[in-house]
């Protein structure tokens, strides 16, 4: 999934690169002070990221809109796409 995205549109070491700065980055302290609307979208199998954590991050953003969706793809692109821009479309006219 991820892997095929970057070497269809990138190298491949970026990849790694932005695994490793991801896992290397901690917001939750900051999460808290955010103070912008918010949409997190987390599909319900996602195996990269496991619901919990969506939830967790969620849970500490104030006024959040939190979307659990049905399915395994991490990539917001692949799989059932239009669920997630039908979100992110509510959203967007219900914010501004």
């Amino acid at each position: 999934m991820a892997s095929e995205a970057v070497t269809d549109r990138g190298e491949p070491w970026r990849l790694s690169a932005l695994s490793m700065m991801n896992m290397e980055v901690d917001i939750i302290n900051v999460l808290s002070a955010i103070r912008v609307p918010v949409l997190v979208l987390h599909r319900t199998g996602d195996p990269i990221c496991k619901v919990e954590e969506g939830r967790y991050v969620a849970e500490r953003i104030p006024g959040v809109r939190s979307v659990e969706l049905p399915g395994e793809d991490h990539i917001p692109w692949v799989g059932d796409s239009d669920s997630i821009l039908r979100e992110i479309e509510t959203f967007a006219t219900q914010t501004w």
